[in-house]
Formats: structure tokens, sequence, C-alpha cells
């Protein structure tokens, strides 16, 4: 024992670097690399190895002298730290890196100070812990506004990398330092900025225009933000990247001699690059969840991948820890502030019930959430940051920057309780329920669209054309929900009434889509992908016996689903793609074999909303509220009471209802078993698979 303190002295005279590895010299050994062992990648540990050549990155070889069998080095807690001049030779080292891939020139946003801030971090820790990947890590992220935070291995660059990134993950890292892309001219800026507010805001209202402007436009700082704080420089990052996403690839190389795929990739970049800096996952800044959410819809716009699927959930849960799901905070708001919470919240919503609708899957979010507090049917101009008095919501008569938002949010209310089975809450199985449920967004929106006229704008012709895409949609989900309840019973349709609503439903969205006065909003397409209905036409069209029936419907589906399909095709699974292909075939096939008797004739249907179709679903009046032979004496009466209370007047002529077209002489139900829907169960069978 007396021998001990003797040993320890002669451990201590030795190199720090080589103390902190092996108390008995040894030959060198080659282990992986830096880069490698960052990405957690398999080295062959050649000098160069083979992945940084592929790559064309520099190799940094990490040797250490070999440990004789047996021995072990030191406890963490009881190696020796590096010495700061060690410490400085690596940052040294980590600068020239950068210089090299960067081509000479510095990162914006890497500042000296902040470099400087990192060295200081890092030699406080160095006496804490010796691992080299943490030392690394601290280092690369000592530009954060957060430097002080404790950083978990390399996932928080995974995080940043695919917030919304639709790389693969070689890809995605072609440098592990440039994480940032140089600043937009200002012109490039402003002009980002117009578009956004006149393709995205009308439809996604999760910003404060006047604010938003004062800060982007006319260089002010943002609502109570310092100058150059990196919150509001996220937010815009996000915006201008859903901006560029809205446009087509003609007028973005027009205004910006640039190709769109190349300015998407550009700015998508920089706003992942934003959202790390901002720490978007546990900041308590409203802001940078705007700047995520937007993020989300940028790239929903362009990636129909399970990406945003999932990566909506993480904002679920950040808008819960700023209890965006409660009516009031466990802290005090501004009446300004609240408004904008309720706004994002809906958005929130709005992306939700989105992505669960083209995916078939269960939204996330309850009912009771999104109607519980909405926002107030108000412009913009009618709030400010620091206004004092309550909020003061207009008149239902005047159209305002709400009103599509709020018409989007009762058909929210409508399809979360429709479509969908009983997995996340109880859904509505009764026809009567069902029904009214359709009247009451009918109610909701005729309030909202009073003050529109779509003489005056192209933007309130949009929202009255998607009030009637909508309404006739939810009523083709309340005979075709997207998940079959198990105690669900489809009601009688006879004739072609629900391809007719089909076919109505695609027509109109076709419609809507291809008209010049909303060429603004064409991207807004690509979140709703019209599967279900042209699921539901194709199916009935597939059981159809009627050449002249098929000879006029086929075109408009094959058109529809040609146009789709970029939106259908999912890269990752094919469960909507394959499905959609085989009933495709199977009409196609049966389209050729009516040819073949004689039906080539047959014009095709010019439209699906003609005079004859519009007489036969229009006139939504007291007859299509008469009780239904359900069987039972409450139902008959709730529909009565029903009556009763809608009967206050409400221009409902305005909507197209198939509900005239059910049997109601009949029991009112068609058999679980019958073949229109034993095919559509099927389908939704091979859907899910």
């Amino acid at each position: 024992m007396s021998d001990l303190p003797d040993q320890e002295a002669k451990n201590g005279n030795a190199s720090a670097y080589s103390t902190a590895y092996s108390r008995s010299p040894g030959p060198l050994v080659r282990l992986t690399c830096e880069r490698c062992y960052q990405r957690k990648a398999r080295c062959d540990k050649s000098n160069p190895c083979t992945n940084c050549l592929r790559f064309g990155a520099r190799c940094v070889p990490i040797e250490r002298a070999h440990l004789p069998r047996g021995r072990t080095r030191n406890a963490a807690g009881n190696q020796p730290g590096n010495s700061s001049s060690e410490l400085l030779k690596r940052v040294d080292r980590l600068e020239q890196q950068l210089l090299e891939m960067t081509g000479s020139r510095r990162i914006d946003t890497i500042e000296k100070d902040h470099l400087t801030k990192g060295i200081g971090a890092l030699q406080t820790k160095a006496d804490e812990t010796s691992h080299r990947t943490e030392k690394r890590d601290d280092l690369e992220f000592s530009n954060n506004e957060y430097p002080a935070r404790q950083r978990q291995g390399n996932m928080n660059v995974g995080f940043g990398v695919f917030l919304a990134s639709s790389l693969s993950t070689d890809a995605a890292f072609p440098s592990d330092h440039q994480i940032t892309e140089p600043h937009l001219p200002p012109e490039m800026r402003q002009t980002l900025c117009k578009i956004y507010f006149r393709n995205v805001d009308p439809l996604f209202k999760v910003l404060h225009r006047p604010s938003v402007q004062k800060y982007l436009l006319d260089g002010e700082c943002y609502l109570d933000y310092e100058k150059n704080h990196p919150v509001p420089s996220t937010l815009a990052s996000a915006l201008y990247f859903a901006a560029i996403c809205s446009l087509g690839n003609s007028e973005c190389q027009f205004l910006f001699d640039k190709d769109k795929g190349t300015m998407v990739a550009l700015l998508r970049r920089q706003t992942e690059a934003s959202l790390v800096e901002a720490d978007c996952a546990t900041s308590n800044h409203l802001t940078v969840l705007q700047a995520y959410v937007l993020s989300l819809l940028a790239t929903y716009s362009y990636d129909q991948s399970r990406r945003v699927w999932t990566m909506l959930s993480m904002a679920l849960r950040m808008a819960q820890a700023l209890y965006l799901h409660m009516p009031f905070p466990p802290y005090p708001v501004s009446p300004f502030e609240q408004e904008m919470r309720r706004r994002l919240w809906l958005a929130i919503g709005l992306l939700d019930v989105s992505v669960s609708l083209n995916r078939a899957t269960e939204p996330m979010m309850k009912t009771d959430w999104l109607q519980s507090y909405p926002p107030c049917n108000l412009n913009d101009d009618d709030i400010w940051f620091d206004m004092d008095g309550p909020v003061q919501e207009m008149d239902d008569s005047i159209f305002t920057d709400m009103s599509f938002s709020l018409i989007l949010s009762a058909a929210q209310k409508a399809t979360r309780s429709l479509g969908f089975s009983e997995f996340t809450e109880p859904t509505i199985e009764h026809l009567a329920l069902r029904h009214r449920l359709i009247h009451g967004f009918q109610q909701s929106a005729s309030r909202l669209l009073q003050g529109c006229s779509p003489g005056l704008g192209s933007f309130q012709w949009y929202t009255k054309e998607s009030a009637r895409t909508i309404n006739s949609w939810l009523q083709l989900i309340s005979f075709r929900p997207l998940i079959k309840s198990r105690s669900f019973i489809p009601p009688t349709i006879p004739r072609d009434g629900l391809l007719r609503l089909a076919a109505d439903t695609i027509q109109r969205m076709q419609e809507g889509y291809s008209n010049p006065r909303a060429s603004g909003w064409a991207w807004f397409q690509s979140m709703w992908i019209p599967w279900h209905g042209l699921a539901v036409a194709t199916m009935e069209l597939r059981m159809c016996e009627d050449p002249a029936t098929i000879a006029q419907y086929f075109p408009l589906l094959k058109q529809a689903y040609s146009v789709s399909s970029s939106f259908i095709n999912d890269t990752q699974s094919g469960n909507v793609r394959k499905p959609m292909e085989s009933l495709m075939s199977e009409i196609g096939a049966k389209k050729s074999q009516d040819l073949g008797h004689g039906v080539a004739e047959l014009t095709a249907r010019p439209s699906c909303g003609s005079a004859a179709d519009e007489a036969d679903l229009t006139a939504f009046e007291a007859r299509s509220l008469r009780p239904l032979s359900l069987g039972s004496k409450s139902n008959t009466n709730l529909f009565k009471k029903l009556a009763h209370d809608t009967g206050h007047s409400v221009s409902l002529d305005f909507w197209s209802n198939v509900w005239d077209e059910l049997d109601l002489g009949s029991s009112g139900f068609e058999n679980g078993g019958s073949t229109s829907w034993k095919i559509y169960d099927n389908f939704l069978r091979d859907f899910s698979q």
C-alpha cells in the first residue's frame, strides 16, 4: 500500500492526453474517425476512411494507446480534464474544417463572440468529463441561444435536420457543421413576405398580419422582442419557406430566376437550422411554435409521406406544454396573445384532421378541445399587441379575415364525428344525428357567408365555393365513413344517388382548383387528397350495369385520378395507391368491355353539376327534415325537434342535399352485407393493411 502514492505520482507526470486513455504506454491503434463516430456509421478505419471519401468530408482519425489485456482506463469521474491549450487546438481544428467546407467563407450565423462563449463553456466542462463526443456536441451548438443547456448526444442535430426534411439520412448531412444558409437578399425577403400574405395567410391564419409586416417590411421590432432576437428570425424563416412552397414552378422561376426545388431545399434548410437554434422542442415562445407549425404546413404541400403525420404529434405536445388546450392558461396573457393562441390551436387541429383524412387514421385531438373556445370572427386590423380592452367580435354579416378559418373549424367538428371510429372519442352513428351534424355545419357556414360577395374579390368567391364542396363531402362521409365503426349500418340510397354525390364532390373540387381566380391557393389542394370521393364513386360505378351511366362518369373519375395521382402515390407504403390502382383498372376494363358492345357513341357527361342534378340536389327545406322510419318513436321525435330548433331564417337552398334520395318507405337502412357496402368495406380493409 505504501507504493501506491509513488505510482500515482508517476502517472501524474505523464501527458494529459495519454493519461486520459491509459496508464501504461502501448502501440497506437486506430479507432472510428470523428465523423463516423458522430453519425454512428460503420468506419473501415482507413486514413481517410471510405465514408468520408464518399461524402467529400475531411476524415479526422482517432488513435490511442492500446491497453494491455485486462487493463481498463480510469472511470470518467477520475480522469483529469484536458488542458486549455489542447482544447483551443481542437477549436482551431474545427474552425479550419468549417472554412474548408464553406469555401473559405464564414457562415453568417456562427459569430466569433458565440464561438468564444462556447470555448468558455467547454473549459468549464473540461473538468467534469473527457468524453470527446460531448465536447464536440457542445462546440457545435455554441451558437445556440441556450448555451448552458446540456445536450444529449447528437439527437438535437437529428431533430433539427429532420424537422421537415424529405431527404434520406445521408443526403441530409452534407456537412456536420453547415446547418444554416446565408441570409436572403432584402428584395427576395420582401417578395416572399408579400407572397405569404397573398397565398398562405388567408387560408391558414396563425399570424397577425400587421405585426409581421411591420417586422419584415418596415424593419421594426416584432412584438416585444428585442432587435436581432433569434425567435422572430425563426418565424421569418418558416414564413419564407411556406411562401415558396405555395408557388408553382413557373412562377418561382419568373420571380427568383431559380427552380422551385432549389428554393425549397434552400429555405427548408434555413428553417430547420433556425428551429434548432431556437430549441423549439422545449421553447416557451408561442412564436417558435408558430414557426414549427408553418414548417409542417409547408412540408405537407410537397411531401405526402408520413413525415408530417408523425411530426405533428410533437406540435400537439408542444402546444399542450404551452396550455393551448386550456381556455385560460395558469398564467396571465393579454387579449392579443389569447387570440393568437386560439388561432394557433385551431391551425394545429386543421393539420391534425387533414393528415388523418389523407391517411385514414384517427385524429389525435378531441372535438371538445377545438370547440370550447374558438377564435373570434374579426379582422387582423381589429386587434394589436398592446391593446387593453377585450377583443370585440365582428357581426356575422361582415366577411372578415377569419371567416374562412371558422368555416373550416365548423367542418372539423362534423368530420371528427362522422368520418372516424370510436378510437379517440364517441362517434355519432344514428342517421338522424348525423343529419343534424351536417345541418349544423350548413347553419354555421351560412352565418359566416352572409357578408360574402363573390363579385367583390376572388377570395370571397373561393370561400363560398369551398363551403359548398365541404358540404357535399360531409354528406358523402356520413354515408361512407373513412373508418367504419362496428355498429354503423349505412342507409339505403336508391338509384345512383351516392354516385352523383361523389361525382359532385369531385367535380366541385376540381373546378375550384383549376379556376384561374384560385391560382394562388392551388397549393391547398395537397392538404385534401380526394381519394375518398374517388373510391366511393369508383366502387359505385363498378356496380353500375348501365353503359350510359358508366360513359357519363368514367371520364370525370379518370381525369380526377390523373390530376390527383401525384398526391395519392404514397412512396412509403402505397396504402392509398395500390387499392385505387386496382379499382381504376377494374373500371377501365369494364368501360372497354361496354365500348366493345356498341356504346362508344355515348357522350361523356359534361358536368356533374348540371341543371338537372342541381334540381335534384338542392332546396334543402323542411321536407328534408321529416322523420325517417328508424323503427322507434324516439328517433321520430328527434327529427321533429330538429325541425323546430332550426326553424329560424337561414339561407339553406344554397346547399346541395342528398338526403331526399333516401328510401323513406323502406326500413331506412341497407343490409350490412349488401354489395355496395361490402365492396367499400373490403376497400377499407385493404387500405388499412
